[in-house]
């Protein structure tokens, strides 16, 4: 979202990095308490790979801006 808006800037990719921690960290509980083995553990672990690949790709862009903006071109 924050790209489709042009705000691909390195304090939202460290925002988003300690959401995804959060996430992990949550998941992390959840399973250590899950005996039964629920259904959908499975696709929530794809689904953080997920969110792990685009964040990865939201911080090339915005270290690629912030390069672009170092070189005192427009962003």
């Amino acid at each position: 979202m924050e790209t489709a808006r042009g705000r691909a800037v390195f304090a939202e990719v460290e925002e988003s990095e300690a959401d995804l921690e959060r996430f992990r960290s949550w998941v992390a509980k959840i399973e250590a308490r899950d005996y039964f083995g629920a259904p959908l553990g499975d696709r929530v672990r794809v689904e953080l790979d997920r969110a792990a690949s685009a964040l990865a790709g939201f911080e090339a862009a915005a270290l690629a801006g912030e390069d672009h903006d170092s070189q005192g071109a427009p962003n």
